[in-house]
């Protein structure tokens, strides 16, 4: 990949910053955002060494280990902010997504004049750029797209061995044939996305009141998800003129 256009914001602002989040569709999982800051000295190397580097959705799992690696043994700059399912469902997947990434560039304390996003209509707390697939435009937003993968899929890994039932090893929270599968057949998890189709159609009240009562979720993600089922119940008869 040639004709990064961090270059351009490089001679125009000066210090800069990529930042990206992995999981804004996945119906489990949080949202995990990366930000990165790469010297000009770093940039030469890892065009060098890594000169396969793209968005991450464009590489294989391999090769995104391999960015991993590479950035941890050098030494490059970056931090992750992500917000769980808990707080997206207590909020909404925008929201989500404006907290995992404000979080990271809080977290990154590297002096820059301007971050450069992957995304639109996003709420950033820094000066900013947003760039629609920016991560196929930018080399540190690429390099932020690899980081925020890698990490959010290793934090799936880790959900898939408290309910392996659901794959979350494979799809990694995704609406994949045999998640939406094991989904009808168990139903959802506390780990799931609960205020997202179908998942607060397929749950129950009940075993909703138990989750509350035994401390699995909170009192404000209760009502909150709630307040969805009951939203679909009014749809529901509305459609049907039975008020």
């Amino acid at each position: 990949m040639y004709n990064w256009l961090d270059r351009e914001f490089i001679e125009y602002y000066g210090r800069i910053t990529g930042v990206d989040e992995a999981g804004r569709g996945p119906l489990a999982g949080p949202v995990v955002a990366a930000a990165v800051f790469l010297s000009a000295s770093q940039e030469r190397e890892l065009l060098v060494n890594i000169p396969f580097i793209n968005d991450s959705k464009k590489l294989s799992e391999k090769k995104r280990e391999m960015i991993w690696e590479y950035c941890k043994v050098h030494e490059i700059s970056y931090a992750i902010g992500l917000c769980d399912e808990v707080m997206i469902d207590n909020h909404n997947i925008l929201i989500g997504t404006n907290i995992a990434m404000n979080s990271a560039l809080e977290k990154l304390n590297i002096p820059h004049d301007l971050a450069l996003i992957d995304g639109k209509n996003l709420t950033i707390n820094y000066p900013n750029k947003q760039i629609i697939k920016g991560d196929a435009l930018s080399l540190r937003i690429a390099l932020a797209s690899n980081i925020a993968k890698v990490v959010r899929d290793q934090i799936m890994r880790g959900y898939s061995q408290k309910h392996p039932d659901f794959g979350f090893d494979k799809n990694k929270g995704y609406g994949t044939q045999a998640h939406l599968k094991a989904l009808y057949l168990y139903g959802p998890t506390p780990f799931h996305r609960l205020t997202f189709k179908p998942l607060y159609e397929l749950i129950t009240e009940k075993r909703l009141m138990e989750w509350s009562e035994s401390g699995e979720i909170a009192l404000d993600r209760y009502q909150r998800v709630l307040q969805k089922m009951k939203q679909k119940h009014l749809t529901q008869k509305q459609l049907t003129g039975f008020l």
